[in-house]
């Protein structure tokens, strides 16, 4: 199992890379910008070809989210080949399971993989807003606040400042709606696997 989990690993890796470059576009972040051009390096192999059969449509870039969609469905095939149609790991014999399974799986990754993403963003300006005098910091914070910004400004609106200090509690609430997105990711992913697996 070593090599499925390398696998997945590398495979998710590039899933969430695609969907970092659809959610840049959301966040509207600078093209030219190196995390921009970073991610466009690193994923233009297959968002490039999937945008003529996907073009992007006003903020959505839907060749990137084909691509991050393709490579999840990929994965849970792999999953389901190697897990429920291999003997040696059923220990019972090859079984058959309901093929679109396969597809709910691969949509549950995403919604973490996604999910897990935004964590990072909000857990990453958090940081380096503790390192206000670092000249890295100070280069990186800009970029955050872009990309944090669509998490954060609706929630923002909704509550508005806080006591008469105008405290900001939108990144938190946004936190823990991330974590409960989370959560429920994992029990929908412990059903779909049990229903494709479970002998």
């Amino acid at each position: 199992m070593t090599v499925w989990f390398v696998l997945k690993a590398l495979g998710s890796i590039f899933s969430v890379a695609c969907l970092l470059r659809a959610y840049l576009q959301v966040a509207k972040l600078h093209p030219m910008n190196p995390l921009s051009q970073m991610v466009f390096r690193f994923t233009d192999w297959l968002v490039i070809p999937l945008r003529r059969l996907f073009p992007p449509q006003s903020r959505i870039d839907w060749g990137s989210l084909a691509a991050a969609t393709l490579v999840a469905v990929i994965l849970a095939v792999v999953e389901f080949l190697w897990r429920g149609l291999d003997p040696a790991l059923t220990q019972q014999g090859p079984v058959v399971r309901p093929f679109g399974l396969v597809f709910i799986l691969a949509l549950i990754w995403l919604v973490g993989w996604g999910a897990q993403l935004l964590v990072v963003l909000l857990l990453a300006q958090a940081v380096l807003g503790l390192f206000s005098r670092n000249l890295t910091a100070a280069a990186l914070r800009p970029v955050l606040e872009v990309l944090v910004r669509p998490l954060v400004q609706p929630v923002r609106q909704w509550m508005g400042p806080m006591g008469r200090i105008g405290l900001d509690f939108s990144p938190i609430v946004v936190f823990i709606a991330l974590q409960i997105i989370l959560g429920l990711q994992g029990w929908a992913e412990h059903l779909v696997h049990q229903a494709l697996f479970a002998d």
